[in-house]
């Protein structure tokens, strides 16, 4: 699939080739008219992919686009958690502390929603 794809550029460090096949994928789901959950779900990878680019602006953009699709759309929670966690990465890199902290809260909250306080997701967020 072109997630594994992508996953696996960035894994190798093609990040510039996963930015393109991040951006190509969008364009591409959102022709076809599917589900703007699964669009959020791409623009969550593609804020990823930003992030590991040291490029944080343009990564706040993409992961914030993502959780206004993941949430109003239904996404998984943890889908949802995933993009909270690397939006509070982005936002410490960018100095803004108190909003990096309630991301990583919003994060555990949602991973909360699905998993037993005492899974690996959750009780390493805890320490």
């Amino acid at each position: 699939s072109e997630k594994r794809m992508i996953r696996a550029m960035v894994a190798k460090g093609a990040l510039e080739r996963a930015e393109e096949a991040c951006s190509d994928a969008i364009e591409g789901l959102v022709a076809s008219g599917a589900s703007l959950k699964t669009v959020g779900g791409a623009q969550m990878i593609l804020g990823t992919v930003l992030l590991r680019m040291f490029r944080y602006e343009e990564s706040l953009e993409a992961l914030t686009r993502s959780l206004s699709l993941l949430s109003s759309h239904q996404g998984h929670p943890l889908d949802v958690a995933n993009t909270h966690l690397e939006m509070g990465i982005c936002l410490e890199r960018l100095g803004q502390l108190d909003r990096a902290t309630d991301s990583f809260l919003l994060a555990l909250e949602s991973r909360l929603q699905v998993l037993d306080s005492n899974h690996l997701l959750v009780a390493g967020s805890l320490v």
